[in-house]
């Protein structure tokens, strides 16, 4: 079997990683065995490396192999001797997650995909049925395991609202738990299509069911350091469509809601240990692409990329 190199983090990384120190609420909370899916995504690996230093066990179940080198930051985390990683995992297959929950207490359910293009037959298999079956998928193997009394599904506030136009002539204008985006399609705004009709689904089979208690994080786009090395995921890949030029030469007035990727990790920490159940639109403040396009801008390594010269 072909042996990675070890990996080790650099200690200029891991202190931007665990800049939020832990809370009271973290630190009294009792230690779990808890399963997060999608472990190696921007926001689960953060949520992951949470719950080790809070000092819980964590099984990760991932889509690769042990020789796959995007699980070699996970073995690295500080308390990685309470995470033990389950390979092969699929969203499309009936029980691929039972065995990462055998002996857990909670599940946050993380893994769906993210694209926002792409053609009908492709946005089906790679976005829509992963999103949808793959809750079914996850929240079924919940039920197969009696220890498992609470889950955390990790949703998006666009479900909630994706068009923010009211409040430009409102200004008292608000966002509540209890709005639905509804003009969203399998062609339009198909990532909230996904997200929307998963989330729908997750209320359907916990209400079908008495063993675990359900809880959803709507979060906004997430930003800061990244646990992997790889350069993967939606932060990058936002990059490189600005400093390709996506807003050049001009940048419309427009942006959307965003939040630090680790205060996210934060607040899956604490609905894990909590007793709130129910649907929650997590804190979190408008950002623009223009602030954005700034930021680059005003760091050296990209400030000569085709940004926007004017909004």
């Amino acid at each position: 079997m072909k042996t990675l190199p070890a990996y080790a983090e650099k200690p200029e990384l891991a202190e931007l990683l665990d800049k939020v120190p832990l809370l009271p609420a973290e630190k009294a909370a009792e230690p779990q065995t808890t399963c997060v899916t999608g472990a190696t995504s921007t926001i689960g690996a953060h949520v992951v490396r949470r719950l080790l230093r809070a000092g819980h066990t964590v099984h990760a179940p991932v889509r690769g192999s042990e020789t796959t080198a995007d699980v070699a930051y996970l073995k690295a985390m500080p308390g990685a001797e309470r995470l033990k990683l389950f390979y092969g995992v699929d969203l499309l297959v009936e029980g691929s997650y039972d065995a990462a929950m055998v002996g857990c207490a909670s599940v946050i359910h993380v893994a769906s995909p993210f694209y926002l293009t792409g053609s009908k037959k492709n946005l089906k298999n790679k976005l829509i049925d992963p999103a949808i079956k793959g809750t079914e998928n996850v929240l079924n193997s919940c039920s197969r395991t009696p220890t498992v009394k609470r889950v955390i599904c990790t949703g998006t506030v666009l479900v909630a609202c994706c068009d923010f136009r009211p409040s430009i002539e409102d200004k008292g204008w608000t966002v509540n738990n209890d709005m639905w985006y509804g003009d969203c399609s399998p062609t339009d705004f198909p990532y909230v299509y996904s997200k929307r009709a998963a989330e729908k689904r997750s209320l359907e089979i916990a209400a079908a069911q008495s063993q675990w208690t359900l809880t959803t994080l709507l979060v906004g786009g997430c930003f800061g350091p990244m646990c992997a090395p790889n350069g993967q995921g939606v932060v990058p890949m936002f990059q490189k469509y600005i400093r390709g030029g996506l807003f050049w030469p001009a940048c419309p007035p427009m942006g959307f809601p965003v939040h630090d990727i680790r205060d996210v990790a934060v607040m899956h920490s604490l609905a894990m240990t909590s007793d709130v159940t129910g649907r929650y639109i997590t804190p979190q403040k408008w950002g623009t692409f223009k602030a954005c396009c700034d930021g680059l801008k005003s760091d050296s390594r990209t400030s000569k990329c085709m940004l926007p010269f004017f909004t």
